[in-house]
């Protein structure tokens, strides 16, 4: 069984390698900050939000930090690794 906390984690294999800085602390080290984070969008879910502006909302975040820290180019990349990953894992199951 896959620990929960390697789930948060899920999209992060070897599609987005080359987009990994090896020289930067390693991706777990944000986990914690990606817990508090789900926290947050848990409580929009407990108050009745709609999963779909709930998950909105978030894409819209990670867009604004990839903008805010002047990456956004590696977007469209990143988006279409994820959405085949996502299909893919669609297929499967």
């Amino acid at each position: 069984m896959t620990d929960r906390k390697d789930r948060l984690f899920w999209f992060l294999d070897d599609s987005v390698e080359p987009l990994i800085d090896h020289e930067s602390p390693h991706f777990r080290e944000f986990q914690a900050v990606s817990e508090e984070f789900l926290k947050g969008y848990r409580r929009f879910v407990d108050l009745g939000f709609p999963p779909e502006t709930i998950g909105l909302a978030m894409l819209g975040a990670t867009i604004n930090m990839y903008s805010i820290l002047e990456i956004q180019k590696e977007l469209p990349d990143l988006f279409r690794k994820l959405a085949d990953k996502i299909e893919m894992e669609a297929k499967l199951h």
